[in-house]
């Protein structure tokens, strides 16, 4: 007869693995600044604005092209969030929550 709790992991991992969500993967970023010099109404103002293309790959295999078009102010506020989300699954509550995940699994 098989232990009770051994039982019970293996439930929770078997529904774990049936309603997980797949991410996709990211396959590239091409990136290019373009850079407005001035109008007619505004003479010497610079706006800088930075294209990035990136490439996912979903669970299917299938590819999709992601674009986003932004200001230098609006790319650094992006990058500072995904730096902060970074120092967060670095903490000790997230790696012990990982742990305990790739226990059930």
């Amino acid at each position: 007869m098989l232990p009770k709790q051994w039982y019970q992991r293996r439930v929770r991992g078997d529904t774990l693995k049936r309603t997980t969500l797949t991410e996709p993967q990211y396959g590239g970023v091409e990136w290019r600044i373009e850079c407005r010099t001035g109008s007619r109404a505004l003479r010497n103002t610079i706006s800088p604005n930075v294209f990035t293309q990136w490439t996912t790959t979903d669970a299917q295999g299938s590819k999709s092209e992601h674009h986003l078009n932004c200001d230098i102010s609006t790319l650094a506020h992006i990058t500072e969030k995904l730096q902060q989300a970074q120092q967060e699954l670095e903490t000790f509550h997230s790696r012990k929550l990982l742990r305990s995940l790739n226990r059930i699994w």
